[in-house]
């Protein structure tokens, strides 16, 4: 595979973390809606997690339609070693629930080429006020 390719995706996922760090400061405008995940009060989901999971599979889906999405709320394929995405929409939702500038939408692309895994994570969000990559 060429390296175009990956940095396609890498390009993609940054402005789609960018675009999903934009919707998550839209819904954090308004109090969470805040629930435990299978009866276990200390793991936690809330809606801001789950609509912006719906928007990143969403946007995964319509620019890599054969890909496979793996993400900690929802996941709809199975693992496959070729093309797959994982996601986390909110990486620290107990710090969010508390009001805690601690977390962060994770993205991170896996591709096996010629028997060698690659694999590169995308992180971006902010930090006092800035963005940082």
């Amino acid at each position: 595979m060429h390296s175009d390719y990956f940095l396609n995706k890498y390009v993609f996922a940054e402005n789609l973390i960018v675009r999903a760090g934009e919707l998550l400061e839209k819904i954090l405008n308004k109090p969470l809606e805040i629930n435990s995940k299978n009866d276990n009060a200390l793991d936690i989901v809330s809606n801001a997690d789950l609509l912006l999971n719906n928007f990143l599979i969403s946007e995964l889906k319509k620019k890599y339609p054969n890909d496979f999405i793996i993400s900690e709320e929802k996941s709809d394929n199975k693992l496959n070693l070729h093309n797959t995405w994982v996601i986390d929409p909110i990486d620290g939702t107990n710090g969010l629930s508390r009001e805690l500038p601690h977390y962060a939408i994770m993205i991170a692309y896996f591709c096996k080429v010629l028997k060698a895994p690659t694999f590169r994570k995308v992180t971006l969000y902010k930090l006092h006020g800035r963005q940082v990559i």
